[in-house]
């Protein structure tokens, strides 16, 4: 076995300190790191420590980088090919497409109204009308409605495959939590709660990092201290 490589720690200088301050609420991580000669994730974790977060309009800027903007239209809107795309581009882009008069059914993806295939899950799903959608669900749907917010069809065989109407019955997603739990084992129910918790603690250190940060929390664990 070769010989395990040793980390060199680099101790940060009161001008680094001093620099990191003054530049990075409004430069990227990895601008300053160059300049530093040390990592981003250097560069983070002593801004973190420092207390030096980033302005809300730069964070907001470099998480929505690429994104459209509300009323933001294409390039291309309403314009024809031949003016935006190569005639290379327009010969590619007509390979996939369907020929005047080609119907959908002769594309080797096409599958029929009616067609069913079952997931690795033990879920059978159906092309119907209106897409593809869980069969046990549409059967339950075509008899008795929509299914009411928070409510699930289940099994009464618990056989995933067999969508008989007979065979299903609505519950509330509170009453199909507590008995899933109540069928559990002890060790499974310990295991599943302990990778709740590490959720939970993950979900914490995320929206405290987030806050430092000058953005707000994603999940409802922390809220901003005013």
């Amino acid at each position: 076995m070769g010989k395990r490589k040793s980390t060199i720690y680099k101790r940060w200088t009161a001008w680094e300190d001093d620099y990191l301050r003054k530049e990075y609420p409004e430069r990227s991580n990895a601008d300053l790191a160059q300049w530093l000669h040390r990592s981003p994730r250097a560069v983070q974790l002593r801004a973190l420590k420092l207390g030096v977060t980033k302005t809300p309009e730069f964070a907001a800027q470099q998480f929505r980088k690429g994104w459209f903007r509300k009323g933001q239209a294409p390039f291309n809107k309403g314009r024809e090919r031949r003016f935006w795309a190569s005639d290379e581009a327009q010969q590619r882009m007509a390979k996939g497409q369907f020929k005047p008069g080609e119907k959908r059914t002769t594309s080797p993806t096409y599958r029929p109204i009616g067609h069913e295939k079952v997931y690795a899950d033990g879920y059978v799903w159906i092309i119907t009308e209106h897409g593809r959608r869980q069969k046990h669900r549409w059967v339950w749907e075509q008899a008795h409605g929509p299914i009411p917010p928070d409510h699930c069809v289940k099994f009464r065989d618990g056989n995933r495959q067999n969508c008989a109407l007979d065979n299903l019955y609505l519950v509330s997603r509170a009453d199909h939590a507590r008995e899933t739990r109540a069928a559990l084992s002890p060790e499974k129910r310990e295991e599943i709660m302990r990778k709740v918790h590490d959720g939970r603690r993950a979900s914490i250190r995320r929206d405290r990092i987030r806050i430092k940060w000058g953005l707000e929390p994603e999940g409802k664990l922390i809220k901003r201290t005013k």
